[in-house]
């Protein structure tokens, strides 16, 4: 049985998907798109210096 918020995650993804579809994108460019993204936030996130 699946939680509640493992169906919400479905159905994000799945909308996610259909969006994309809609534009003429595939599955490959959106993980490709998210993964960037990640990779962006962990690489700025250590970047940041701290200001007192």
């Amino acid at each position: 049985m699946k939680t509640q918020v493992k169906k919400d995650l479905d159905k994000d993804w799945h909308m996610l998907i259909q969006e994309a579809r809609s534009i003429g994108l595939g599955i490959h460019d959106v993980r490709q798109f998210l993964e960037s993204e990640t990779a962006m936030r962990k690489t700025n996130h250590k970047k940041t210096v701290r200001q007192d």
